[in-house]
């Protein structure tokens, strides 16, 4: 019996939302619900700044003393037991490899290190080590918020380029010591005009 199971754990499932939520996302979310046997507690943080959305729903994980946030944005889809396979890896960073929304397709996994973010070309269909993950579905332990420096969530520059949110948070992660990782294994749509 893996950690999904041997434990019953208190999530909480943050859905970051501007003014659209797309209904796949809400039955993902409700199957994910239907699936696990962990207390689950969904909270959806609406407003333009995405990188504030996140930030929000990190506190409030914290302050429900929850084990774990499972960050999802309100354009993805995915299957049932994805919680359950994202603990079951044990990770204190654990995301799943998406496209971004637009063609050609990009992943929004990033290799490299802070001096050399390096976009994925390709990505193993396995769990992989990485540089950072999108903040569009992954699953954090609330304790290692209190282990970063603040703001959590920000928009950065990098070689005069934007620095996502989701890139910020995990290089702040790698500069606090921590790990990021990705679940290859989980097919994941990025919901657009049509789904990624």
């Amino acid at each position: 019996m893996g950690l999904a199971n041997a434990l019953n754990m208190k999530i909480v499932v943050g859905v970051s939302c501007g003014e659209l939520f797309k209904v796949d996302t809400v039955r993902s979310i409700l199957g994910v619900i239907k699936h696990t046997s962990h207390e689950v507690d969904t909270v959806i943080q609406q407003g333009c700044w995405l990188h504030e959305n996140r930030n929000l729903l990190s506190r409030y994980a914290v302050e429900k003393e929850a084990s774990h946030i499972l960050f999802v944005d309100s354009d993805m889809c995915f299957p049932d037991d994805t919680l359950d396979r994202l603990l079951e890896h044990d990770k204190e960073i654990v995301g799943a490899n998406y496209f971004l929304r637009r063609s050609p397709k990009f992943s929004v996994v990033k290799f490299g290190n802070e001096n050399n973010i390096m976009p994925a070309s390709t990505t193993p269909q396995s769990l992989f080590e990485c540089f950072s993950v999108g903040g569009g579905l992954v699953l954090v332990k609330t304790w290692v918020f209190a282990k970063l420096t603040k703001p959590l969530w920000y928009h950065d520059q990098y070689k005069g380029e934007l620095m996502g949110e989701d890139v910020y948070f995990c290089r702040n992660a790698h500069r606090s010591g921590f790990r990021v990782w990705c679940d290859g294994t989980l097919k994941i749509l990025h919901i657009g005009d049509y789904a990624y």
